[in-house]
């Protein structure tokens, strides 16, 4: 992300389905950086299961934490002389949205803030959904969204439903939308398919024809 602010800004996003598993004790290999960047944000879903209490808003609050002392202490290993700390952590049902800020670029960020949206049956169940974040640096801002969109192959048009309401709902201090900041990062299970028999896509993948496969890639088509 350049020039948000009189410098030049590094941020690393690391997203992933962990399908409720636990936090391991060795997630580095999910930091593939070259660089220590200022700000990191790990945006998880179905991080825990997506059953009973929690879809409705209920739980998950001792998974969240754990999943965010395994980060901060992962990155801090890993910084040398860099050292981390949290910024924002946020949850929606399975979704958690996890923010670390490097401590001598932390003063860069002068606000954040966090809205989130249930997407399930009547906007009320949170089995999907989204949390987003805004962060202010002044005269810029970066928005970063963390969603799980409606599943199953033939509910493309539900995805993007999804997708709109999320621009749409989702709204800042003053009004602003996601739309509105100075630079948006959006990632997450967004369940966009490949839109052909599973054989074929196979075939495709084993003779490296991506030309096909992204001719049937639903987010390409929507």
């Amino acid at each position: 992300v350049k020039h948000l602010v009189d410098k030049q800004l590094r941020v690393a996003v690391v997203t992933s389905n962990v399908n409720a598993r636990k936090p391991s004790e060795n997630i580095s290999p999910l930091f593939l950086i070259n660089d220590y960047p200022d700000f990191v944000f790990v945006c998880l879903q179905e991080f825990i299961p997506l059953t009973g209490a929690a879809s409705v808003g209920f739980g998950g609050g001792s998974e969240s934490q754990a999943w965010e002392i395994l980060v901060i202490d992962t990155l801090n290993e890993m910084g040398m002389d860099q050292e981390y700390e949290t910024i924002i952590s946020e949850r929606l049902g399975g979704v958690l949205l996890l923010g670390f800020a490097e401590s001598k670029s932390r003063h860069l960020c002068l606000d954040v803030e966090s809205k989130f949206i249930a997407l399930g049956k009547m906007g009320l169940v949170r089995n999907k959904g989204a949390v987003a974040v805004r962060l202010d640096f002044g005269e810029k801002d970066l928005c970063l969204v963390n969603v799980h969109l409606t599943s199953g192959l033939e509910k493309n048009d539900r995805r993007n439903a999804n997708v709109r309401a999320i621009l749409d709902r989702v709204s800042f201090k003053k009004n602003k939308k996601i739309e509105d900041c100075s630079a948006a990062i959006f990632c997450g299970d967004t369940n966009y398919r490949i839109s052909a028999p599973v054989q074929e896509v196979m075939q495709m993948i084993a003779s490296s024809d991506l030309d096909s496969l992204s001719e049937h890639d639903q987010l390409r088509q929507s």
